[in-house]
């Protein structure tokens, strides 16, 4: 039986072990090794893509996405505890943009990483999001 991802469990997967601002590195720490562990129970998440134009990640709930919009003239919760880097299980796993309707909502079916993604941003702040392995998805 699918485990069924809740807004708040997710943010709460999501902030745990995250900082609030990213550290900031030289520039010889550009290649970040990234060795992810996934957890046994399976979900299934509604994420939408964003389409930013940097190397972050891309997908949320639609929750952390307004979260994300209403808090860039606050306090700007760090979008990645927000947002999720997606990984295809295998290399025949569909891409979801090759699915009919030309949607950016979809529906996966995977698992979480236990451990986070570490991606260095173009002013050389260090981030960590988790990734979403998924064997599944379909239109929303």
């Amino acid at each position: 039986m699918y485990g069924q991802i809740t807004f708040i469990s997710f943010l709460i997967l999501a902030i745990v072990g995250c900082n609030v601002t990213p550290n900031s590195v030289s520039s010889e720490h550009n290649d970040i090794e990234n060795n992810f562990i996934f957890l046994d129970t399976t979900y299934e998440m509604t994420l939408n893509y964003i389409g930013m134009g940097c190397p972050c990640p891309q997908w949320a709930t639609a929750e952390n996405t307004t979260l994300f919009e209403e808090s860039l003239n606050t306090i700007a919760i760090p979008m990645d505890s927000l947002f999720v880097t997606l990984s295809p299980q295998t290399a025949t796993t569909v891409n979801p943009f090759s699915l009919e309707g030309g949607n950016t909502s979809f529906v996966f079916t995977g698992r979480l990483s236990s451990n986070k993604y570490t991606w260095m941003g173009e002013d050389g702040s260090v981030w960590s999001n988790l990734v979403f392995q998924y064997e599944k998805v379909r239109v929303d």
